[in-house]
């Protein structure tokens, strides 16, 4: 009790340290879905895993706490997948070569995805609603899960739990879970609907997987080379068009690479730099 009695003199020291066991309570999220923790779900067993999160964060707290948590800017590099803990309790993943800007305060919260793709796990705040800005695209939530992408002028949203409203101009969408909209720079928002499989598939990439279910071989090895430093190409650009099944790792480029030539029947070599398949 003497320990409680402690901490909670802790989080009224200063408004931040709200804050921080929010984050806390995030970096927890992502590290029990990454591995679930066996079942002991007694208010002492959830009591010790938030001190044991918090415990993990005491290092870094102080530095924290001495900058501004108003307004961070995060980028991942090729081949690179990051997860993060925001302080409002809210959790991200931010997909390789992407590039978002978030903005927290008081009344309001909000993200800029300027590049790449993320998925949002937003902490329910109904007086503080989430928002996503991809250009000119206003995703807005108060506490669900969805992805957001931006390729060139193409915006596309997809609603994995909850709902959200999505903004363009004058146009205004809801999408709940198995949702999702396309929209171009040009023409009118194209709505879709996924069934658990498919939604399941189209968010493989959170854990470092592509599950192909009929896409072709070029749309493949576009998310491969994006999460790799090194690429594979082909030495027929008409193999491109072939369409794949399964799943693969992200990270494994030279086993998708080997599975691709032998569905082909063609032969796969090492070049500097990545791999070619079909040649000769």
């Amino acid at each position: 009790m003497a320990q409680r009695a402690q901490f909670e003199a802790w989080l009224d020291e200063h408004p931040r340290h709200s804050g921080a066991l929010l984050r806390a309570q995030a970096v927890l999220h992502l590290a029990t879905a990454a591995a679930p923790a066996a079942q002991e779900t007694s208010p002492l067993r959830r009591w010790r895993l938030a001190a044991g999160a918090l415990g993990l964060l005491a290092a870094s707290l102080v530095a924290w706490l001495a900058i501004d948590p108003g307004a961070q800017t995060y980028a991942t590099t090729q081949g690179e997948l990051r997860r993060l803990a925001l302080a409002d309790g809210s959790a991200l993943t931010l997909d390789a070569a992407s590039k978002l800007r978030v903005d927290l305060d008081e009344d309001t919260r909000k993200v800029s995805l300027s590049q790449g793709r993320a998925l949002f796990r937003v902490a329910h705040n109904a007086a503080r609603p989430f928002s996503v800005q991809a250009g000119d695209v206003t995703i807005t939530d108060i506490g669900t899960v969805f992805s957001v992408s931006t390729q060139g002028d193409t915006v596309n949203v997809l609603v994995s739990e909850g709902e959200v409203e999505v903004r363009r101009g004058g146009v205004l969408l809801r999408l709940t879970a198995g949702q999702g909209v396309r929209l171009g720079k040009d023409g009118a928002p194209v709505r879709m609907g996924l069934a658990a499989p498919a939604l399941e598939r189209a968010l493989a990439w959170t854990s470092g997987r592509i599950d192909l279910d009929g896409e072709t071989l070029a749309s493949a090895l576009a998310e491969f080379n994006q999460h790799n430093r090194v690429s594979i190409r082909l030495a027929n650009p008409a193999l491109g068009r072939e369409k794949f099944y399964g799943a693969f790792r992200l990270d494994d480029p030279e086993g998708f690479a080997r599975a691709a030539a032998l569905g082909l029947n063609v032969q796969m070599r090492a070049e500097e730099g990545g791999w070619v398949i079909g040649a000769k």
